[in-house]
């Protein structure tokens, strides 16, 4: 592997890795204000809580 591919390898890393971590921040905002936002609703507290185990 020559050196600008290395370059390019290591960006490529920071930036996926930088996207994974600000995508699971923002899932578990989606999932905390959707239950604390629904106590005392809990039909749509468990709606929320589904959809977001679907998608793992």
């Amino acid at each position: 592997m020559n050196n600008r591919d290395e370059e390019s390898w290591t960006s490529y890393k920071i930036i996926r890795n930088e996207c994974v971590a600000l995508n699971k921040l923002k899932r578990n905002e989606y999932l905390r204000s959707g239950i604390d936002g629904n106590k005392n609703n809990l039909r749509v507290m468990w709606k929320t809580l589904k959809a977001t185990t679907a998608l793992e």
